[in-house]
């Protein structure tokens, strides 16, 4: 009932945010177009790497990217009422799913425990131990802010892998719950060609009992980024780092910060400005404290 009178606000919501989201990711930027070789993408949760990077991933796996992702956590304390070895089973089943759509080539199943995930020596070695495996020239991962301590535990314990392998490749970060503040997004992938594939991927995480539309919304409205939106429909968003400077970025941050508390989801359509503006004034100190090395006075 709560979910269908949430529902029931989306003609009116729908226009509101097409309209403050313009203005908010009012940009000038050109769609980033190289294709990586190898990328290993790092997911905490199933379903993590379709709604930041699905498209992408689809889109690089047509021009013959290879394409590992590998999941933190085992699903046991997932988004459902169903017991805790269901689930397990069904969120594997659905990222094999997924594979198949998205074309990616290998998934690795780390199974670390659900809102668990700490950088601890095993967390660490098995990042490490991928990196060593894989081999990627790009590596994907959550934004080092978001609201889920998992999403934050898997960035920081990628900064001590990195450190570890001395690992001189790229990294993006990859929005989920918490987006990143368009100031510090340097890399937009067009995803429209793929958008039907995504929403099919996306489609198949009926183990969730939450919704995903507002990704995709926000998926849409971030195409006012481009300087020209010929054509494009759908965008996915990511800011770029050299190697070194992503572990920069995350030693500026305290790593026990609890950003749950802070800031809100944006899974929804009807609260996606909410949660996009909620403690905005502290999440851009966030990003100011840990980039200002790179960013300087643009924050």
């Amino acid at each position: 009932m709560k979910r269908q009178l949430i529902r029931s606000a989306r003609p009116l919501i729908t226009p509101l945010n097409k309209t403050i989201l313009a203005k908010m990711y009012q940009g000038n930027q050109s769609l980033y177009t190289d294709v990586p070789n190898r990328v290993l993408v790092l997911a905490p949760h199933v379903d993590d790497e379709t709604i930041g990077a699905g498209g992408t991933l689809k889109a690089w796996s047509k021009q013959g990217t290879d394409i590992h992702v590998a999941y933190m956590t085992d699903g046991s304390k997932s988004n459902s009422n169903l017991p805790a070895e269901t689930i397990m089973k069904q969120r594997r089943d659905e990222a094999m799913k997924v594979k198949q759509i998205l074309g990616i080539n290998e998934m690795h199943f780390l199974d670390f425990k659900d809102q668990e995930l700490v950088a601890n020596e095993p967390f660490i070695a098995a990042i490490a131990n991928l990196i060593k495996t894989v081999k990627p020239d790009l590596i994907l991962v959550p934004i080092y802010i978001d609201c889920h301590p998992d999403h934050v535990a898997t960035a920081n314990t990628l900064k001590e892998a990195v450190k570890r392998e001395d690992y001189q490749g790229q990294i993006w970060c990859y929005e989920i719950n918490c987006p990143i503040e368009p100031v510090y997004i340097n890399r937009v992938v067009d995803v429209s060609a793929v958008q039907t594939e995504k929403n099919q991927a996306i489609e198949q995480f009926t183990s969730q009992a939450i919704d995903f539309d507002g990704f995709v919304a926000l998926s849409n409205h971030k195409t006012s980024l481009l300087y020209s939106t010929d054509n494009v429909t759908h965008v996915e968003t990511f800011q770029a780092f050299e190697a070194g400077e992503f572990v920069a970025v995350c030693e500026a941050l305290e790593p026990s910060a609890n950003y749950g508390e802070i800031f809100k989801q944006v899974n929804k359509t009807e609260t996606l400005l909410w949660g996009l503006f909620q403690a905005r004034n502290k999440k851009q100190q966030f990003y100011k404290q840990a980039n200002q090395r790179e960013a300087g006075d643009k924050a």
